[in-house]
């Protein structure tokens, strides 16, 4: 085990409350504008470009460190860059330019808030990346809460173990998305400042009960995602399938999709419509009987929210956040296995549309979301004593 760095933190007297502005700086992807553009999916950039305009709309300063080509309804701090995804994106077209300028640009926003945060400019800086540049905070001396969006323990290289050495450092702290991600924090050690579930703008997603028909399937056509397998599922339940999303960009999805098109996506009860965005998506959320989201490791997942909000029952993974979200049989059906897809699929299809509905309106809901990383702040400001 590495030796721990000890940086001491100057407690200030004087606490916040939740009645206090802040002055938020956020940091997401520095690779990818927010929200992502056209073609591509990544769920964290539209989480803090959402989570930027909600603080914002009740009083509080934000400021998202991100390319100029992002559109986020706050004040930017781009060092008048555009992202490298604009400039060599997708990364698997450039992959040695991208990585070396999403290092780069990495690096330079993170010096940006450091700046900032140090000319009393920034009350908190909230990373959406775990790994965006602890070393360069820790050195700088600079808090950080971390809300990382992916399953955390499905990173535990020699790398990520380094980083997570650091971050014991009373500097760092984690408000996590998932349960999960919880008791992954706490095994390790690691201080946790609140449990901060993605939430979305409910009033975009109108309810349906009426007319429903078929299998939904969202997200990358990928290996991981188990799409041969829902073709075949719903081709032994007798029902037509849509499939939306743009192919996965890893090396290994180029002749995974490659199979798709020749073998599967040309049969009758196949319906493949490629990448939409959010809202065009929405529409087929109101209309299939139940959205199929397998998956090997996970967040917590936007489409499920999306979906259960228009009342379409979910069968998915219980992986990651997943079961923070689903009640299993009730409200939706988590997957253990894949002996347990034909079975949940016919029991999601029985459940009553306004249950998933009641679940997002109850509990994930873009306001809840926002007031959850309010407490956050509130408990890691007051922890740092830099306010």
């Amino acid at each position: 085990m590495w030796k721990q760095l000890d940086v001491k933190i100057c407690k200030n007297p004087k606490y916040i409350t939740m009645n206090d502005k802040l002055r938020i700086g956020i940091l997401g992807l520095a690779g990818k504008p927010i929200p992502t553009i056209a073609g591509d999916i990544s769920a964290p950039q539209f989480v803090v470009a959402n989570l930027a305009e909600s603080l914002k709309k009740i009083g509080h300063k934000v400021i998202v460190f991100t390319g100029k080509d992002s559109q986020v309804q706050a004040e930017k701090k781009s060092a008048d860059l555009d992202s490298p995804w604009k400039l060599f994106g997708p990364e698997n077209e450039h992959p040695i330019s991208f990585t070396e300028r999403k290092v780069e640009f990495d690096l330079i926003l993170s010096q940006q808030a450091i700046t900032l945060y140090k000319n009393g400019g920034l009350d908190i800086i909230n990373s959406h990346d775990i790994r965006f540049s602890p070393y360069l905070f820790l050195e700088a001396e600079v808090p950080v809460l971390y809300t990382p969006h992916y399953e955390l323990k499905t990173r535990f290289s020699s790398y990520d173990q380094y980083r997570y050495n650091l971050m014991r450092n009373p500097l760092f702290g984690l408000a996590n998305i998932s349960r999960a991600n919880i008791q992954f924090s706490e095994n390790l050690g690691l201080k946790i400042f609140g449990y901060v579930p993605n939430g979305i703008d409910i009033e975009k997603y109108h309810f349906n009960d009426q007319n429903r028909e078929g299998i939904l399937l969202v997200g990358r056509m990928a290996a991981g995602k188990k799409i041969k397998e829902a073709i075949e599922i719903a081709k032994q339940i007798g029902e037509k399938i849509v499939l939306i999303g743009p192919p996965g960009n890893k090396d290994e999805d180029i002749p995974y999709f490659e199979d798709l098109k020749k073998n599967y996506l040309n049969r009758s009860h196949v319906k493949y419509l490629g990448y939409l965005n959010p809202e065009e998506i929405i529409p087929y959320y109101q209309k299939a009987k139940v959205l199929l989201f397998p998956s090997h490791s996970e967040g917590l997942p936007i489409s499920i929210l999306e979906a259960m909000a228009t009342g379409l029952p979910v069968v998915a993974s219980a992986v990651g956040g997943i079961p923070d979200i689903i009640n299993d049989k009730t409200d939706g059906c988590l997957l253990n296995n894949d002996s347990e897809w034909l079975d949940k699929i016919k029991l999601a299809m029985s459940i009553k549309n306004e249950l998933p509905r009641k679940k997002i309106e109850n509990q994930f809901t873009l306001e809840k979301s926002t007031q959850r990383y309010l407490e956050a702040y509130e408990k890691f400001i007051n922890a740092t004593g830099k306010k």
